[in-house]
């Protein structure tokens, strides 16, 4: 319930319990808002992807880990690789909690988060072709003088795929989708609902944030 004594900051810009959640999250109502324009949906939607970001590279890390070990078994047979199919599903089960846990959940206002990798998904497909390429280049020389053969350079480009696509491409493909997932789970999610709209009922402005939404 909204309190009847707050008051919120004088500006020119609607104030947050000026509009219904529905409103603020409208899609054709954040069109017609300049896509970098600074809100407070935008920095829980870009805070929130952060962290599930993080976590989903954590579960491609995981899956990762599992398919090594059984392919390392296949070829040598040793079953003390298997340790790692354990860990993998440890760690992947860890992470598909976390991440449940972090799209629910709404960052304290003012909280700013920094990613250094690519923040599209085109973009972590250019950088992670690169430097698989490079990798490959690396490796040609001890081919042609016959330090190793096809199997080896599959095995290691297989790695370097399962390695790339857990901490570039993925992570960078929630962020891209950032403020649509926040939309979608807004609608689907009744807790984060719930917490969006105790933030409408709450939020003020500051100066690096002067608007509540558009998303």
């Amino acid at each position: 319930m909204t309190d009847p004594y707050r008051v919120e900051p004088v500006t020119g810009l609607p104030s947050a319990s000026g509009r219904t959640l529905e409103q603020w999250l409208d899609a054709e109502y954040a069109a017609q808002t300049p896509p970098e324009a600074p809100t407070r949906l935008r920095e829980i939607a870009r805070d929130r992807a952060a962290r599930r970001g993080l976590w989903a590279a954590f579960l491609g890390i995981g899956i990762s880990a599992v398919m090594a070990a059984f392919g390392l078994y296949s070829l040598n047979g040793n079953s003390r690789t298997l340790a790692w199919a354990l860990g993998g599903t440890l760690l992947a089960a860890v992470s598909v909690v976390m991440m449940r846990r972090a799209g629910s959940r709404v960052p304290p206002s003012g909280r700013t988060t920094t990613t250094r990798g690519p923040g599209s998904l085109p973009a972590a497909l250019g950088l992670a072709g690169a430097v698989l390429l490079a990798l490959n280049l690396l490796l040609l020389p001890s081919i042609l003088m016959g330090w190793g053969g096809i199997r080896t350079v599959i095995l290691v480009d297989t790695g370097m795929v399962l390695l790339l696509a857990s901490v570039l491409v993925v992570p960078a493909a929630v962020m891209g989708d950032a403020r649509v997932s926040l939309r979608r789970a807004a609608m689907a999610d009744e807790k984060l609902a719930a917490a969006l709209e105790r933030e409408r009922e709450t939020w003020t402005p500051t100066p690096g944030v002067p608007m509540f939404g558009p998303l």
